[in-house]
């Protein structure tokens, strides 16, 4: 629910690491995103790569799916949870 994602930034912030917007990816990273118009969007990092060495998304944007979609929108947000 996009509505939650501000309160997960909040907490990973607080109580996991929050990390640079754009390396150190891992799996099970937990990334946010701005999409276009304004809602806030949340994935988990997969293990699986792409040809570029970037880690595929987990997430759910009307169905889930682990996707090639990292860079799609404008990350705001790279934390990990011990």
């Amino acid at each position: 629910d996009h509505r939650r994602v501000p309160n997960q930034r909040y907490f990973f912030s607080k109580h996991g690491k929050a990390l640079p917007l754009d390396r150190d990816w891992q799996p099970g990273d937990i990334v946010t995103w701005k999409l276009p118009g304004g809602l806030d969007h949340t994935g988990v990092l997969s293990d699986l790569l792409n040809p570029d060495g970037e880690p595929f998304v987990i997430h759910n944007i009307g169905r889930t799916a682990e996707e090639d979609m990292l860079h799609t929108w404008t990350i705001n947000g790279h934390y990990r949870y011990p």
